[in-house]
């Protein structure tokens, strides 16, 4: 499915369990050298500039795909045990994805970690949500004949 989105020049677009919506566009871009000067010395620095009509970087996209989706998962992931311990009153900070918390509610992280990981990995509305959108864009593109 996601190869047909890349082939047709269509961005891929997600909704994290969170309800966080993700838009992966990766446009073809072309180098443009640009030289100056500064204090006599020349300096010269290589712009990215989007080939026009934008299209879709089809390399990246699909060698992207992947890792973008585990990314996003991994955000609602922290994102559902910070929840659950705010739920909790329990003081955590976090930075990036470590979590600094009292060392008395140590055992509460823990079960709260894994409890959010099985609740997230174990609905499969992540994946028919996300097989969904993308019919639903190629739909949007083009006229789908079943036979």
């Amino acid at each position: 499915m996601v190869n047909i989105l890349i082939k047709c020049d269509l961005n891929i677009e997600w909704v994290t369990p969170t309800g966080v919506t993700v838009k992966q566009s990766y446009i073809s871009v072309e180098d443009e050298r640009v030289v100056f000067k500064i204090n006599r010395k020349r300096r010269d620095i290589v712009l990215k500039r989007p080939i026009l009509p934008f299209k879709v970087d089809n390399r990246k996209s699909k060698n992207s795909i992947i890792p973008n989706i585990i990314h996003s998962l991994d955000s609602a992931h922290l994102n559902k045990i910070v929840t659950e311990l705010n739920n909790l009153n329990v003081d955590v900070l976090t930075i990036h994805d470590c979590f600094i918390i009292n060392p008395n509610n140590w055992l509460i992280l823990h079960k709260t970690v894994i409890d959010m990981y099985i609740k997230l990995y174990s609905d499969e509305s992540f994946i028919n949500k996300f097989h969904q959108t993308c019919l639903d864009t190629i739909k949007s593109k083009y006229v789908i004949h079943d036979e």
